[in-house]
């Protein structure tokens, strides 16, 4: 695979995909299975506006070798160098208008994040205002919780999860306002 980043966007194996287009991030390290070995693999993903997504791990450039962290880190510093800051401004700029902005399944509004209560049946979701909103990062997933009421969560798989490796920037954001 060839790779190339820029400041105008991304250009992977001749897709490209221009810095104005960058809608998602996600990344991390997956575990699982390849060629019956078990085992864990660097990932970083992008999506554009258009829903056209990109990945790199463990079976194209990111395979396991001796350098493998180092181009994970690489990439990664350059991916929040041209691409973040803008994503995180378009997005909060984007909740400030009242569009659905979307991290996982959890909306994120002027207000706060939904999220479901895991006491009722039927899971139902409840507004919890940023003042309230508790974050942790643990084994690469980000929790969410209200302070005041530990029966309000919600986790994401930060590998998996579109924007929620940004998702603590965004709510920063969108506060600023």
């Amino acid at each position: 695979s060839l790779l190339q980043i820029n400041r105008h966007g991304v250009d992977l194996d001749g897709h490209w995909m221009a810095a104005t287009d960058f809608a998602g991030l996600r990344h991390g390290i997956k575990t699982g299975a390849t060629g019956g070995t078990a085992g864990a693999s660097y990932v970083i993903a992008w999506r554009t506006a258009g829903g056209e997504e990109f990945e790199l791990n463990g079976t194209n450039l990111l395979a396991p070798s001796d350098h493998s962290s180092q181009d994970y880190a690489r990439i990664l510093d350059t991916f929040y160098y041209f691409f973040v800051p803008d994503l995180i401004d378009r997005l909060a700029a984007a909740v400030r208008r009242g569009e659905a902005v979307l991290v996982g399944e959890t909306p994120i509004t002027r207000r706060g994040v939904s999220l479901a209560s895991l006491a009722r049946f039927g899971a139902r979701d409840e507004l919890v205002s940023y003042d309230s909103l508790e974050f942790k990062s643990e084994s690469g997933q980000l929790v969410l919780s209200s302070k005041l009421n530990p029966w309000l969560s919600d986790s994401w798989v930060v590998a998996d999860t579109w924007n929620a490796v940004i998702f603590r920037q965004l709510v920063e954001a969108v506060q600023r306002e």
